[in-house]
């Protein structure tokens, strides 16, 4: 799981989530990106002006454990979004880490074993991010001792937090483009948060790469970081780092792609390709310039 090391590498929670930037600000549950331009009305950037984390209630909001949301994605395809909200807390009942989860489970109808493979996928991404929950929950103790010892825990204490939220952002019978939107709060000047992808072939299970669908990978990257460069040159060089370039290969070969009914989204998430305040960027890749994408990828 490539993208998922990038991602660690990242963050910062020391196994949690961006260099990508990738996880973590319930952007409501990351919306499938119907950017093309930066966000400035998502920036979360206004944590370092001064202002307070989000409190976990604006995280959770009204939402029950175990809710289930059930989509169907053309004919005999079906997807379960199952949610689960935990509190864990401290001896003296004090929150130390807020817990948000919202995995997919997939049915086809007659491609049992694609929906297997599916959703396999999916059980070893749980495990993963209980791993980094076991983790956050460690760095929450450590936190709150700290803060006891220094007399601030009563007034200055909100606990931690950590988010993984999946969703479909596209499927046209024949793959489906599921997002993992990926959050967290542990203590610092503001949250990280960012978004991957995984897309898979409904009739197989396969998770899609570029090797997959282009008939030439290097020649489509090539192609596909030139349109990059010309949308940011379109929208400000000032609002990327200046060795940006560098950079966009890494994300086309990690875990930041998806197909929309656009053609291929590109996630740049925090720290990615621009400052933290930039918030999360898409660049979208239309069909008709994709010339090495195989016919049958194709809207």
């Amino acid at each position: 799981m490539e993208k998922r090391r990038i991602i660690l590498t990242a963050f910062g929670l020391s196994c949690a989530i961006s260099t990508a930037g990738c996880t973590s600000k319930p952007q409501e549950s990351f919306p499938a990106g119907n950017s093309s331009k930066i966000e400035e009305e998502k920036n979360v950037g206004e944590e370092e002006n001064g202002e307070d984390p989000p409190l976990k209630e604006e995280i959770n909001g009204s939402l029950e454990e175990g809710q289930e949301t059930k989509e169907t994605q053309g004919e005999g395809v079906e997807v379960v979004y199952t949610e689960e909200l935990r509190d864990e807390k401290g001896e003296d009942g004090v929150s130390l880490l807020s817990v948000k989860e919202i995995f997919p489970s997939i049915t086809i109808k007659g491609k049992e074993e694609a929906a297997k493979k599916i959703n396999d996928y999916y059980v070893k991404e749980k495990e993963e991010f209980q791993t980094h929950v076991n983790m956050a929950l460690s760095m929450a103790k450590d936190g709150y001792t700290y803060a006891k010892e220094e007399g601030m825990a009563e007034e200055g204490w909100n606990g931690y937090m950590i988010e993984r939220s999946y969703s479909t952002a596209y499927s046209n019978g024949k793959l489906i483009s599921i997002l993992s939107g990926n959050y967290e709060y542990l203590g610092g000047a503001h949250p990280n948060y960012g978004t991957t992808a995984d897309v898979f072939e409904l009739s197989t299970g396969e998770r899609l790469t570029l090797d997959k669908i282009f008939k030439n990978k290097e020649a489509a990257i090539s192609h596909m970081e030139q349109h990059i460069i010309g949308q940011i040159k379109e929208r400000g060089e000032e609002n990327f780092f200046p060795e940006y370039e560098k950079s966009i290969k890494t994300i086309l070969e990690g875990g930041f792609w998806y197909f929309s009914d656009r053609g291929i989204e590109i996630i740049s998430n925090p720290y990615m390709l621009a400052p933290y305040a930039a918030g999360e960027i898409e660049f979208t890749i239309p069909y008709e310039e994709l010339t090495e994408l195989k016919e049958e990828y194709k809207e």
